[in-house]
């Protein structure tokens, strides 16, 4: 699930106010895994199509070569696939409020959402 997924406007925001940019740092092992990164679970690299959008990409050819094969991903991966799920998601937002049927992330924001307001209550 992408990240920006579970933006919620409580528990989870978007926000560049105090910096100029993000860098981001991928780890590459021979197979797609779970690492732990400063407490948290975080995945490696997934080798699933070219490295063309990289910054390092002519670098890391003429070091590796291009011809790495797709990884198998370590856990399944939940995701839109645009077309008929985009229009089955924006059905069960539609409906949801009537029959409580969510997919996994509605499901997951609200539950980050409804945590977000309970610490809000507490402090």
């Amino acid at each position: 699930m992408s990240a920006e997924l579970l933006v919620n406007g409580k528990s989870i925001t978007l926000s560049m106010d105090s910096c100029d940019g993000i860098d981001y740092f991928h780890i590459e092992l021979e197979s797609h895994e779970v690492v732990f990164a400063e407490g948290a679970s975080a995945e490696t690299f997934l080798v699933a199509n070219d490295r063309e959008d990289f910054a390092n990409f002519v670098e890391y050819e003429r070091l590796y070569g291009g011809d790495a094969p797709a990884m198998k991903p370590f856990a399944p991966i939940l995701k839109y696939n645009g077309g008929r799920d985009e229009l089955t998601r924006l059905a069960r937002l539609a409906v949801s409020p009537l029959t409580g049927t969510r997919d996994p992330v509605q499901k997951a924001r609200a539950r980050l959402k409804a945590r977000a307001e309970a610490l809000e209550l507490t402090t």
